[in-house]
């Protein structure tokens, strides 16, 4: 199914079944013997950020100590895996700033692309070819769903989410006041990871008003991916800023962290400008607003 809760379903009960199929899709993707490695890395990465968002709105259910058990489970489980989508996405991330500013015919990109993506290779065959990382993340993630179950989620409305979003869309609030103040990569990172989390939040409620809860899904996608992609030149930068050697030497290394900037500046001003219009409401109002789409949603369901 959908990564959802249904209108006929309880909280409890669709985040619990979103939870379980989270977990069978990256079990499976990380033991399918055949699947080409690189997209497992990301199926099994992308399933994890789905989890934590699930436990992040169902935290005041699940209480302090499953919590916080779980979302490290599911932390480490991906960061086990991190440094082969890391280089990967440092590839594609030089790959997507040269496109961008082809038209200025810059060709100083050639010597970091054949580097990153020499780096890229030898962490993949470090990681996945000669250890056994998803082999490892799949046993823990069997051990992770049998306890699936025994979550604490007893809450049938939507009282029993509201308090997880709320803290998540006031975090994303919050992180769009202070990049405001003061544009630091670290804070614009935080920012992002709200965003996501809250991105997250709204697939799951989407169905309570799909035109509604639609449009703020597509919006929040535009938002974390001009945020992700700030993120990702924010590495790049901070890469050659400690080894210009990367890119072949210290002019050429100098010039693609300023077009890194330039563009890092481009995606803040569009980031901040559709965030202002996300986080125009209070949280208590954004959240209001979708207990009301839920109660009109589910009025129907027996309980």
């Amino acid at each position: 199914m959908a990564y959802g809760i249904e209108p006929n379903e309880s909280a409890a009960d669709g985040l619990r079944r979103v939870a379980l199929e989270q977990l069978d899709q990256a079990i499976d993707n990380a033991s399918k013997p055949g699947m080409e490695r690189d997209k497992a890395v990301h199926d099994v990465r992308k399933c994890m950020k789905k989890l934590r968002a699930v436990l992040r709105m169902a935290r005041a259910e699940l209480g302090e100590h499953t919590f916080r058990t779980e979302n490290a489970c599911f932390r480490e489980a991906a960061k086990r895996l991190s440094g082969v989508r890391e280089a990967a996405v440092r590839v594609a991330t030089a790959e997507k700033l040269q496109t961008h500013f082809a038209g200025q015919a810059i060709d100083v990109f050639a010597p970091l692309l054949d580097t990153l993506r020499a780096q890229a290779e030898a962490v993949r065959q470090e990681y996945l070819d000669q250890g056994d990382a998803l082999s490892e993340v799949a046993a823990v993630l069997r051990d992770a769903r049998a306890r699936v179950d025994d979550w604490p989620l007893t809450g049938r409305d939507f009282a029993a989410v509201a308090n997880g979003v709320r803290r998540i869309y006031r975090q994303g609030r919050r992180g769009l006041r202070i990049t405001g103040k003061k544009a630091t990569d670290d804070h614009f990172h935080e920012w992002r990871k709200a965003v996501k989390c809250l991105w997250y939040h709204a697939r799951l409620l989407e169905s309570t008003w799909p035109a509604m809860m639609g449009a703020l899904v597509w919006e929040l996608d535009v938002l974390g991916d001009a945020l992700g992609e700030d993120h990702d030149l924010a590495d790049l930068r901070s890469a050659l800023a400690t080894r210009p050697e990367l890119a072949g030497g210290l002019p050429a290394s100098e010039t693609i962290m300023r077009l890194s900037a330039q563009r890092q500046d481009e995606l803040r001003r569009t980031a901040r400008s559709l965030g202002t219009r996300v986080y125009a409401e209070k949280p208590r109002a954004f959240v209001d607003r979708l207990g009301v789409y839920w109660k009109s949603s589910h009025a129907s369901t027996p309980d």
